[in-house]
């Protein structure tokens, strides 16, 4: 049914027909409560497909950065659950050559999104029109000159809102960041040129708009930037440990590249980039699949011990880019299957220690 989300039933139908498949690995980019796995239908059901020999790998989900935000089934100690990080590569793009109004221009402001150039042409900000937020399709002719429409970000989804200024004429677009996202940007592939500027930057470009007349910018288009730096800095939605419903049990167990990850889109544009644990996860249980073919014997949880202990938790940093991460961010650390696959220490844990470790019966997670 539209926009009724996953029944539970389908869920755990898919789940034991995959078990009578015999597959070597599941990936599984759903989740919600948090939930006692103990008594989750779809936790249990995983407990069942790794006593069949399955490795499983799911998203620790995107409630972050608030601690304790780990839902289900990601909290379960038989899954390994995924956080994400950035990689090397980003999509640069920028707002540039801005000229008149009353006061100096700001200087070329730096953002991300894949799309085109686009300008020089006038700039204005969609609040002028009656819309900041950019809600609703604008009319068709409110601008006549190709204009870029600055849209603040919030309410409904960043390329919705360059669709709704498309239709009243906008020749470009700038999603602009409120104090509430901060710096956190997104490379989306937008219906027209756009890019997608942080709060900083925000700052300088909305009050200079509200000064004069004639304002004039370009979007420059965009460039690839794969410096290391980019990498290994936790997504600002990765939702975070402890593990209110597990106590005991670390979670997620690790993190993996899971922002501006090139996918197939579903919204008319060839194909475009996307953010979320549920791009983590797949990471993971490609890393895994690898680990089977090469270490046959190894038990689900053997692998994810192998994956969990020789993570890679140096360099790895908070959402702002700067403050040094924690376990309760990304588990043992990113992942590195050249190193899992190389571990000398791997943990096997039975069903019935899985079973027994119920604290509802008096066990200890």
């Amino acid at each position: 049914i539209t926009g009724s989300g996953c029944p539970g039933a389908g869920l755990v139908a898919a789940i034991d027909q995959a078990v009578l498949d015999e597959v070597d690995v599941i990936n599984y980019s759903i989740g919600g409560g948090p939930y006692n796995p103990w008594i989750d239908s779809d936790s249990l059901a995983f407990l069942a497909a790794r006593e069949a020999g399955i490795f499983v790998a799911t998203s620790a989900g995107n409630d972050g950065p608030t601690e304790a935000t780990m839902g289900s089934p990601a909290n379960s100690p038989w899954l390994l659950s995924v956080g994400a990080v950035t990689h090397n590569r980003q999509f640069v793009n920028a707002l540039t050559a801005m000229s008149g109004g009353d006061s100096p221009p700001p200087p070329d402001l730096l953002g991300q999104s894949i799309t085109s150039g686009y300008g020089p042409a006038p700039i204005v900000h969609a609040k002028d029109f009656g819309d900041a937020l950019c809600l609703n399709p604008f009319p068709g002719g409110t601008w006549t000159n190709g204009e870029i429409v600055v849209c603040n970000r919030g309410i409904n989804a960043r390329v919705d809102k360059g669709w709704n200024v498309l239709q009243g004429g906008a020749g470009g677009y700038v999603l602009a960041n409120t104090a509430v996202e901060s710096e956190a940007l997104s490379a989306d592939a937008h219906y027209l040129p756009a890019v997608h500027i942080g709060y900083a930057a925000a700052q300088m470009l909305l009050p200079w708009l509200d000064t004069g007349a004639g304002h004039m910018a370009t979007i420059a288009g965009t460039t690839i930037d794969e410096t290391p730096t980019n990498g290994d800095i936790m997504a600002d939605f990765s939702s975070r440990g402890h593990n209110p419903p597990v106590p005991g049990v670390l979670k997620p167990d690790l993190a993996a590249p899971g922002v501006a990850i090139l996918a197939a889109s579903m919204n008319g544009i060839e194909f475009e980039s996307m953010g979320g644990t549920s791009m983590a996860s797949p990471h993971a249980a490609g890393a895994a699949a690898l680990l089977t073919a090469l270490h046959p014997d190894w038990t689900p949880a053997e692998m994810q011990s192998a994956l969990t202990t020789t993570a890679v938790p140096d360099n790895v940093l908070k959402e702002d880019g700067t403050t040094t991460a924690d376990p309760f961010d990304y588990g043992g650390g990113r992942i590195d299957v050249s190193r899992a696959a190389q571990a000398g220490l791997i943990l096997d844990v039975t069903t019935k220690q899985y079973e027994d470790a119920d604290p509802s019966i008096g066990g200890d997670p």
